[in-house]
């Protein structure tokens, strides 16, 4: 759908000559591609299997040209040349593109094309999870909706002309239903208002409809960019694995924009003198793959707290050594809106958590929920008294460098009550900690404080042999009265633990036991 030969075509046809890399040279800059302009603005990086050619190409596509157009899919309606106004940035980008021209037999340029683009949010296994009406057609519920239920790091999509629900990008997902095949029209977001209107990215609303963006057709979130995904790797999703599903061993690092200018550092295991540990040091963690529904956790019949899960990192410098056992360590921000017409959408950091598990998923607890709102367990709630949470989660490898932020998931609150307890002036607290309830727990406890004046606080749990397990309240301003903090232990083993609370001047420690 490129309207005129695509950067993998020009190079075939020997239009243009890309400039190689051979790995010895790490630091690379094109300006922005054009099928009419220099032959030097495209990158060729040849992956090294010994059963064909095969290489990625890298075209950097600021579309300084008004007919270099990458999206037919999203704001673009099938009409990737109207104007698009202040959303025209959105198909600018890097695009990376997997190829080999034609060494299968019987395959080859026309026939049988062996080119994939690598996109940038991710490769995924998806399920059909029901159907939904197009906007051509808003009355019919006759397109299947797609949706992610796991990312895939070890495989290669091998091609759009196949049908599958399996290590699939949003590009190429497709499924075939009695005797027609189809392809992944819809993203979530505001559905279109109207018959062949344009619906709304949910990163710019608080409703999760199914609006008709033909994301097969390419979407804003195909380009690689700063801030949004940087890093292509053995670790990453998409994978730099050959067309074999082989490990190639290349890194490909978008480290900064200068103007058009993308400026990348390219490597490969074992060439010009880098091991992969030298690689990883050089270069942030992939961006983490954050996209499960927020659950409700310790639901008391009534309410609960956000807890948000996700695949660990599998960078082997995401591991950092404790006194006895190992952790990955991310940062987690949140934005948040009291506006039910204005999405969230300036994030702060909230916390860092520790995953101590970090060959399984990684889940953290929100335990400090802004203005006191309450996240019900089911669908009730106040109307008007709307709170809406989102969440991204950063990977900070042993070096601490960091990764691009995850893409968001989102939960609702209801019920605004005041930022601090309620109390009046007759009422007395004290410091203190009470014994956590229940004692034995089995996973869960509630652990209670008093503060007699406002401080930050400080709530740790530590293991029998002093390593930290969990931080329930990190350095927090916390006003005078009574809280009340829940501690999950489904992933600890049996055994006694310890948690101590810092506010202020006081200090405690009590013993609580995990019997499974």
């Amino acid at each position: 759908m490129e309207e005129y030969l695509s950067p993998y075509e020009l190079m075939l046809l020997d239009y243009q000559q890309p400039q190689v890399t051979d790995f010895n040279t790490i630091n690379h800059s094109i300006g922005d591609w054009t099928s009419r302009g220099s032959t030097s603005q495209m990158l060729k990086v040849p992956i090294g299997n010994s059963n064909r050619n095969e290489f990625f190409i890298i075209a950097n596509r600021q579309k300084e040209s008004y007919y270099d157009k990458v999206m037919w899919g999203d704001t673009c309606h099938d009409n990737p040349y109207f104007d698009l106004g202040d959303q025209e940035h959105y198909g600018k980008g890097i695009y990376i593109y997997h190829a080999y021209p034609g060494e299968i037999p019987g395959g080859g340029y026309p026939f049988g094309i062996h080119i994939d683009q690598e996109c940038a949010d991710g490769l995924w296994n998806w399920t059909h999870s029901y159907n939904a009406a197009p906007d051509w057609d808003p009355s019919n519920y006759w397109l299947p909706v797609f949706e992610k239920s796991a990312p895939v790091y070890d495989l290669n999509d091998p091609s759009p002309l196949s049908y599958s629900l399996t290590a699939r990008d949003g590009k190429n997902v497709s499924k075939t239903m009695g005797s027609f095949n189809h392809l992944k029209w819809f993203s979530k977001g505001k559905k279109e208002a109207q018959q062949y209107g344009t619906g709304t990215d949910r990163l710019f609303t608080n409703i999760e409809e199914d609006w008709t963006s033909r994301e097969w057709k390419g979407d804003r979130w195909d380009a690689w960019k700063v801030g949004y995904n940087v890093v292509f790797s053995p670790y990453s999703s998409p994978s730099t694995v050959n067309w074999d599903n082989e490990n190639s061993g290349i890194f490909i690092y978008l480290n900064s924009m200068n103007g058009n200018t993308a400026n990348m550092e390219i490597y490969k295991v074992g060439v010009g003198g880098w091991d992969e540990n030298e690689i990883l040091a050089a270069t942030p963690p992939s961006k983490p793959m954050l996209y499960r529904p927020v659950e409700i956790y310790n639901c008391n019949g009534t309410s609960g707290n956000p807890r948000i899960i996700w695949d660990n990192n599998l960078e082997p410098d995401m591991v950092r050594s404790g006194l006895t056992t190992s952790y990955k360590r991310y940062k987690i921000y949140r934005a948040i809106s009291t506006n039910p017409s204005i999405a969230p959408l300036n994030y702060t950091y909230h916390d860092t958590y520790d995953d101590y598990t970090p060959d399984d998923t990684a889940n953290y607890i929100d335990n400090n929920i802004f203005n006191g709102a309450i996240i019900y367990c089911g669908l009730g709630g106040s109307n008007g008294n709307d709170t809406y949470y989102r969440y991204k989660i950063i990977a900070v490898d042993k070096y601490d460098d960091e990764s691009v932020p995850s893409d968001f998931v989102s939960i609702k609150g209801h019920s605004i009550i005041p930022d601090r307890p309620v109390f009046n002036t007759e009422v007395t607290y004290s410091f203190s900690l009470s014994q956590n309830y229940p004692n034995p727990f089995n996973p869960a406890t509630e652990i209670k404080f008093e503060l007699p004046q406002n401080t930050f606080v400080t709530l740790v749990v530590y293991n029998a042999i002093g390593e930290e397990v969990a931080r329930l309240v990190n350095n927090e301003y916390r006003n005078a009265g009574r809280y009340s903090v829940s501690f999950d232990g489904s992933k600890l083993a049996s055994g006694i633990y310890f948690y101590s609370i810092v506010a202020g001047s006081y200090n405690e420690v009590k013993k609580m036991v995990l019997l499974k």
